[in-house]
């Protein structure tokens, strides 16, 4: 699996999103779905705004409802906490707020829209910051280390949704992954950097599970190529399981053996610069990865190049 090969196509994506936020200054959050056609999420809102209009509760009021969830979780706090300290805790932690996550690095919103749902398209919103959404603006205070890796800040509209006219730059499902081993090789923006703390191992380690269980797909997909008898049944099964590996990646880049089985099913379809690749990224995971380097050397071979086999 090459990432360079949508590289051109990346840089063009990286490139949009700059020129969109070239005059003044502005502020990016990234979104793993671009949500086109469903009204609820697919403005800039906060999760408490989303869960309002979710029970149609249009005549709430979004102010008082986060006061009252404020008001019951001090109840877990020590006496003299500050109400945007509970806020910002919620925030962290998954909870009802009206805040809303942005980053004043557009690359590291890049990642979010590209780390999660390989099946959809990601987008990346780009915000002015004018007079009126400084006002707006609020100071991530814990976890320290989290919010100095994602450059956060939050934003807390008034009516629990982004009014401001803003840019949104697609990023097609097919790019993610290029994007995400981009944004490591070049940034050294992944998922270990991003998630500096004890939740986001929690959140690592769910996200390895399901790594495991894509990567498990991947594998029966092409253990099935080995049975099936045609020449097209079998190109449809290894492309089911580039895919499965493909997703796996989108969740753990750092795990050789992919990139190992990967070359395996690129050799299968013939496809050998592509299997040089994956079995040179393994090596490079695993310097001590033999079968990685005897499964390149066959390819090598192939192609003619013995001095390399």
């Amino acid at each position: 699996m090459d990432a360079w090969n949508d590289k051109t196509e990346i840089e063009k994506k990286i490139s949009e999103i700059e020129e969109c936020s070239a005059n003044g200054k502005y502020i990016y959050r990234g979104e793993p779905e671009h949500y086109k056609g469903r009204p609820y999420y697919g403005r800039v809102s906060s999760n408490l705004w989303r869960e309002l209009e979710y029970v149609n509760a249009k005549y709430s009021n979004i102010k008082a409802v986060q006061a009252d969830i404020v008001a019951a979780a001090r109840a877990y706090y020590k006496v003299g906490i500050e109400e945007y300290q509970i806020l910002a805790d919620l925030q962290h932690y998954g909870g009802k707020t009206n805040l809303i996550d942005f980053t004043t690095d557009h690359k590291v919103a890049l990642f979010f829209a590209c780390y999660g749902s390989p099946g959809e398209d990601g987008r990346v919103t780009i915000l002015q910051v004018t007079e009126e959404i400084k006002q707006m603006i609020r100071r991530p205070l814990t976890p320290e280390n989290r919010v100095k890796a994602q450059n956060s800040i939050f934003v807390e509209p008034p009516k629990g949704y982004i009014e401001q006219k803003y840019e949104v730059v697609c990023i097609p499902k097919d790019l993610k992954l290029g994007i995400l081993q981009y944004l490591q090789a070049s940034r050294d923006i992944n998922p270990t950097i991003i998630y500096n703390d004890i939740h986001g191992f929690i959140r690592s380690q769910n996200a390895d599970w399901m790594a495991y269980r894509e990567f498990y797909n991947g594998f029966v997909f092409q253990m099935k190529a080995e049975e099936v008898r045609t020449i097209e049944e079998k190109r449809i099964v290894l492309e089911e399981a580039i895919k499965h590996y493909a997703n796996t990646l989108e969740l753990n880049l750092q795990l050789p053996a992919v990139y190992f089985n990967l070359g395996l099913v690129h050799h299968a379809k013939q496809d050998y610069d592509r299997a040089v690749d994956d079995f040179t990224t393994a090596t490079g995971l695993k310097p001590d990865y033999a079968d990685a380097y005897n499964s390149r050397g066959v390819v090598y071979q192939i192609n003619g190049d013995d001095e390399r086999a």
